[in-house]
């Protein structure tokens, strides 16, 4: 930073110094694959979030998107100290045949403030409850 000051010929110079926030939150594994799953069974997987910067990381919103997909165990706000890892679940239920795609993501103030993990998973064949008598549904 340089200050000049009217009528004065030498500058008056600051150094400035500091640290800003390095590193990241970091997904373990970057994506889940659920495999095949039968209709109306649940699979769960856990997924792990690390703070890999050099301060504390909030996690201020988290979403997941895709059919037969639901995230437990991870409440928002929530902070992690330098270094601190949580792990939290995320089930397959699928209620459909066929192949199915989601994300998970996360957003927090890390320097990579928006984080995503792919998820896949099949519904595979098998006996499913009837929504409105609970019969067994082939």
């Amino acid at each position: 930073v340089s200050i000049w000051r009217k009528g004065v010929s030498l500058p008056l110079v600051l150094s400035l110094h500091g640290n800003g926030l390095t590193g990241s939150l970091a997904a373990s594994p970057l994506s889940q694959s659920f495999g095949t799953v039968a209709l109306g069974s649940r699979k769960t997987l856990n997924e792990v979030l690390t703070n890999r910067s050099s301060a504390a990381v909030t996690i201020t919103k988290l979403s997941i998107a895709g059919g037969g997909f639901k995230v437990s165990g991870l409440s928002v706000p929530k902070t992690l100290a330098v270094g601190q890892s949580y792990t939290f679940s995320i089930s397959f239920n699928p209620q459909v045949g066929g192949s199915q795609a989601g994300t998970v993501s996360v957003v927090s103030n890390a320097a990579n403030s928006s984080l995503r993990v792919a998820l896949a998973g099949t519904g595979g064949s098998g006996a499913r409850r009837g929504a409105s008598n609970g019969a067994v549904v082939n």
